[in-house]
């Protein structure tokens, strides 16, 4: 760690205009000018104390008043939280904020401690865009926003990942929206670097202000960091309710969950509980526990060498509601080589992500567990023999198994059964007090106390919103960080993909849970999104509980043609108007369940249009290019080999909205730029006018 620096030689930035030689202060200088002020004794007229207390919010607001709003150009709001007062928007002055919810005081109970870690000038040092800081034994800190993170010297732990200082840099995302991450001094004193990053997702608030408003840091004190330093929940000028993420006890079952001596079986775990219980923050404590060093450290002296290569782990995600690594509608296998340091919308995968990668998905789109009791279980077996062949590879590979909130009736009874299938060594079930019914376990759990950790300040239809937009707006990887674009989508440049007779790259069209006729085929494809799955053979459209979906086509149906069939008894049909192409089935289109050993999903595309004319349909996706060429791609006399699977219709209103909310920003942006021009204009003839004046005087 470089020497630290004395405040007078800590550099600064310029003077802003009009404030007679004061300089603008970062989030941690004036945090620790209030932590100095505090440290002294209070002053016995009460008087007193108001004046000191009045004139630091005058100095934090002169401070603040040097901000550019240009910078950020936002529109100034009236939002509300639900919490009792309106919210402060980003480009709105915080006394006239103060003044509008005076009366309103704050409906949270606790004002809880977040971290308490306080700057001083020993323990924090700033440069241009990072901060180094000193943590004692037990010391924690905390941020809001995005940052990357550097292990300078000793140990740390955050969200039950242990790190040491190895030179790596870690992205850590920590949404308002869930419980922020605490990183935490172990066994000795540590420093650690905290970098500000480019927060490219944060664009997306100008597409969906509903979805991404007030979700990361607020700018203070003329700095545009991605993150900010939080001690209490009253900190945050935003006022939003902020929780720390803090482990329940009865989760310390690290050392229980281990490789057993006697048994020596690879852990196999399994996390079980109802909705909103913390399972998907168990899941990321159990996997960044599994990725840690094999032998860290027990000294000082032992943890200044390099630790060894982490771990890999996979991830085996029956959750297709809210799933972790891939959009809604998907059951994955994921191997992870890196620890997880955010929501589940923070860390989209695709085959350009180097810290995991999809090693099998398999749709479940518009499938509910009681219509496709089989298929569900199917698909969770076919990913779980994917795992056992990888053991061969990857020998000491752990499996952490997250299963849907649903452990009630037909949700409890696949519980049942795929504990059996599985035989996991441990079985972890997050158990709320007032829950009576629980599935028949073979193996006993291990019961955890159940814990929230996000904020309820959205749906779940709102969530799985988020989740899909930050699927569909990634923009490639950079330096192994997933990039976002925040252009509107209809502005993004489309995949051209020909389903002619003549020319064709997919196979055809098929629902998935939902029957409907051919005529309807154009008005459920355009402006939806679907799931793009791979055919491995002829028996992906024969699974053996639903063979009896597919029949022959009769003589009434749309024109049958030879073309695109990979698979001669399958028959792919085409719709009179538009001739788009799709797999005949019972009710006119096939939508049936697909056989799990014979397909498997490789993510989402949008049609955004359908040109009848060239026969061509206008996608958007964030799959790869060398992806889709890999299963486009064909001999001579090869067919093609992708099907495009229609499923739910929720979930992606969000794009209707996005041009009309960017060109909102953009307006807002420019009557802005015009108030301060006309403002300058106008303090500049007032001083030209006064110094006319004090000339005539003078002569």
């Amino acid at each position: 760690m470089p020497p630290k620096k004395s405040a007078q030689s800590s550099p600064t930035q310029g003077e802003p205009s009009g404030s007679a030689g004061l300089r603008p202060m970062s989030a941690f200088a004036a945090a620790r000018m209030q932590s100095q002020a505090q440290a002294q004794p209070a002053p016995a007229n009460p008087s007193e104390e108001s004046d000191t207390s009045s004139s630091q919010e005058e100095l934090e607001e002169k401070t603040d008043s040097s901000e550019d709003p240009d910078k950020e150009g936002l529109v100034p709001e009236v939002l509300n939280d639900g919490l009792g007062y309106e919210s402060l928007s980003d480009t709105e002055d915080y006394e006239e904020w103060e003044q509008r919810n005076i009366d309103k005081p704050p409906t949270i109970q606790k004002i809880g401690i977040i971290s308490n870690w306080r700057p001083s000038e020993t323990n924090c040092r700033e440069e241009d865009c990072m901060v180094y800081i000193s943590l004692e034994h037990e010391e924690t800190f905390s941020a809001i926003g995005q940052y990357d993170l550097v292990v300078k010297e000793g140990i740390i732990s955050i969200y039950g990942a242990t790190l040491q200082a190895d030179g790596f840099r870690y992205r850590i995302f920590a949404p308002a929206t869930h419980a922020l991450p605490i990183i935490r001094a172990e066994l000795d004193r540590a420093e650690i670097e905290v970098r500000h990053c480019k927060h490219t997702m944060r664009g997306l608030k100008h597409l969906a202000p509903s979805l991404w408003k007030r979700v990361w840091n607020h700018s203070l004190h003329n700095r545009r960091w991605s993150f900010g330093w939080i001690n209490k929940v009253r900190d945050d000028r935003l006022r939003r309710p902020i929780s720390p993420l803090t482990v329940h006890e009865s989760w310390n079952v690290w050392d229980t969950i281990h490789v057993k001596p006697k048994t020596g079986r690879v852990p196999i775990i399994m996390v079980a509980g109802g909705k909103a219980s913390g399972k998907s923050t168990l899941c990321r404590l159990l996997c960044n526990h599994y990725l840690k060093p094999p032998q860290l450290a027990e000294s000082a002296e032992k943890s200044a060498r390099k630790p060894n290569s982490l771990r890999t782990i996979f991830f085996l995600d029956l959750d297709a509601g809210t799933p972790e690594f891939v959009p809604p509608g998907l059951l994955s296998l994921v191997q992870i080589k890196e620890p997880i340091f955010g929501p589940a919308f923070t860390h989209p995968l695709t085959d350009l992500t180097e810290s995991s990668r999809i090693i099998r998905a398999h749709s479940n789109f518009g499938f509910t567990s009681s219509t496709y009791y089989y298929h569900y279980l199917r698909a969770a077996n076919n990913l779980f023999a994917c795992y056992k062949d990888l053991r061969r590879e990857f020998p000491g590979a752990p499996l952490i198994v997250n299963f849907p909130g649903a452990v009630k009736g037909m949700g409890g009874a696949m519980l049942e059964i795929l504990e059996k299938d599985f035989d996991p060594t441990e079985i972890l079930y997050l158990r709320k007090p007032e829950e009576k019914y629980l599935p028949d376990f073979k193996k006993q759990p291990i019961f955890l106390e159940s814990q929230s950790y996000q904020v309820e300040t959205r749906t779940d239809v709102q969530w799985k919103e988020m989740h899909y937009m930050s699927y569909f707006h990634q923009d490639g990887v950079v330096h192994g960080n997933v990039r976002w674009n925040a252009l509107p989508m209809v502005d993004v440049r489309p995949w051209v993909v020909p389903y002619g007779p003549k020319s064709s790259d997919i196979l055809g069209i098929a629902g998935q849970g939902h029957g409907f006729a051919r005529d309807s085929l154009f008005t459920l494809t355009n402006c939806n999104h679907l799931a793009v799955v791979v055919i491995e053979g002829e028996k992906a459209f024969r699974p053996r509980e639903n063979h009896a979906s597919l029949r022959k086509p009769g003589p009434n149906d749309s024109r049958i043609t030879d073309d695109a069939l990979s698979f001669p008894k399958v028959k792919i049909a085409r719709t009179t108007d538009t001739q788009l192409p799709f797999v005949f089935g019972s009710f006119g289109v096939f939508s049936g369940a697909l056989s799990p050993q014979h397909s498997h999903c490789i993510g989402f595309v949008f049609v955004r249009g359908i040109d009848t004319e060239n026969k061509c349909l206008h996608v958007l996706t964030p799959i790869p290019e060398y992806t889709i060429q890999r299963y486009t791609r064909r001999a001579e006399g090869e067919r093609p080999k992708i099907l495009l699977i229609i499923g739910e219709w929720y979930g992606m209103g969000w794009i209707s909205h996005e041009k009309y909310y960017m060109a909102k920003h953009v307006m807002e942006k420019i009557r802005h730029s015009q108030e301060r021009r006309r403002a300058r204009t106008t303090a500049v003839d007032q001083q030209s006018t006064t110094d006319d004046i004090d000339t005539v005087n003078e002569e």
